[in-house]
């Protein structure tokens, strides 16, 4: 079996199915001695910003010289990125190793494609003695197959209505599920801004005597500057203080996912982890961010973004606005078919002149045909194309070299467009 043949299997595996239990993967690790309790974690579930906060967590434990464990999706380029030891991928004939060596736990067990990876995770994460994990759900939490950890913080990140089929159709409920990564006893920090999340998270976390802390009401920040190399800011919580802190990515979004961040590492030195300000300043100062309002050209301005969601286009739109607020917008759209593709592009509208949307090289990719019609209704500006490359080049024609042109929509038109700009 070589790396092709292992991600290929993993992707067969219980393919387009999403388990709402957690039996089978209890029982995989069980019979594996449990290795995620080998290490110390902080797990991190939300909608939004859960990525970019697992990330800089990361960046700042690692800039303290802890051996860091990072797991995170869905993955943009490889399936390598999605388990980082220190922050580097883990390596493909390594991955191909531990396939080969569980593909009979994966078959008695009827292991999903998440499930597997996460059990490749932390296996590996153990092998190679991590000292702290930073472990993102892959969906909800409740019943997620990485909801075996017993971490020392739970975070939960800004909350939107997503995939309702699974985590309910209302606010309260879905933040009840999320809320499932709590744990007796252990820090519950909330970065969630809508209220009645809140309200439910606060409920769980008490009835679990949780440490439970309001990020939002604990901590202040204030943004000093924005420009295209990134975004400087100050944060503060009670005597604890640092001025003009950088962060290579833009958007508004972004500094308050470092807030969370900060917070989660302030909380971490109180239990005993050593981690200094330059620490902090550093590990934020090095961040890098593949696919998270990353301009990878100019003249036109190519820009590339993973959000798939309204709140995350509503922040794109946001910091389209606060940097570019005289360039005409060109809006490339690829996305999976179940987003609320209707009201991302209401929020686009006001700020792109045209949108084109485009079919990804993905089986769940949205007919772009389909949007002929609401945008019609919207009154926007549409063409459509059967690939990536098509869209773009069309786009390229068009737009002048002061002109912006956003790939947005899904991990997939990042991995897309950026490989089209190398080629």
């Amino acid at each position: 079996m070589d790396y092709i043949e292992a991600v290929k299997y993993l992707e067969n595996l219980q393919k387009g199915k999403i388990k709402t239990d957690m039996d089978n993967v209890v029982k995989v690790f069980n019979e594996l001695g449990n290795p995620q309790k080998r290490f110390s974690s902080i797990h991190i579930a939300g909608t939004n910003g859960k990525g970019s906060t697992a990330i800089m967590i990361e960046s700042i434990l690692r800039e303290a010289r802890y051996s860091t464990g990072l797991y995170t999706s869905p993955h943009i380029s490889s399936f390598t990125e999605r388990i980082k030891i220190s922050n580097i991928p883990i390596p493909e004939s390594v991955l191909v190793n531990y396939v080969e060596k569980l593909k009979d736990y994966f078959k008695k067990y009827n292991c999903s494609y998440f499930e597997a990876a996460t059990i490749i995770c932390f296996l590996y994460f153990r092998d190679k003695n991590v000292e702290i994990a930073i472990v993102e759900t892959g969906m909800g939490g409740r019943w997620d197959a990485t909801n075996v950890l017993n971490p020392i913080v739970s975070i939960i990140t800004d909350l939107n209505i997503e995939h309702q089929k699974y985590l309910g159709s209302t606010i309260e409920e879905i933040a009840k599920e999320k809320a499932g990564i709590i744990k007796t006893g252990a820090d519950c920090l909330v970065s969630a801004s809508k209220r009645d999340a809140v309200k439910t998270i606060k409920k769980i976390a008490g009835n679990l005597n949780a440490n439970y802390f309001q990020v939002y009401h604990n901590s202040k920040i204030k943004l000093k500057d924005i420009k295209l190399n990134g975004i400087i800011f100050d944060y503060s919580h009670r005597d604890f203080c640092l001025n003009d802190l950088f962060i290579p990515v833009v958007g508004m979004h972004q500094v308050k996912n470092a807030r969370t961040a900060i917070f989660t590492i302030n909380r971490l030195k109180n239990i005993g982890y050593f981690v200094k300000k330059e620490h902090i300043v550093n590990g934020l100062k090095k961040l890098k961010f593949d696919g998270r309002f990353e301009i990878i050209n100019k003249n036109p301005f190519l820009i590339v973004d993973v959000g798939h969601n309204p709140d995350a286009f509503g922040a794109v739109k946001e910091t389209i606005k606060g940097l570019f607020p005289f360039k005409k917008v060109f809006f490339l759209f690829g996305v999976k078919s179940d987003k609320d593709y209707c009201s991302i592009l209401k929020i686009m509208k006001a700020v792109c002149l045209e949108t084109v949307g485009v079919k990804l090289n993905n089986p769940d990719s949205l007919d772009p045909a389909k949007l002929i019609d609401i945008t019609k209704r919207l009154k926007i500006k549409y063409s459509w194309f059967n690939s990536s490359e098509e869209g773009l080049k069309f786009l390229l024609e068009k737009a002048d070299k002061n002109d912006i042109i956003l790939a947005a929509g899904s991990h997939a038109i990042v991995d897309e467009v950026k490989k089209i700009s190398i080629n």
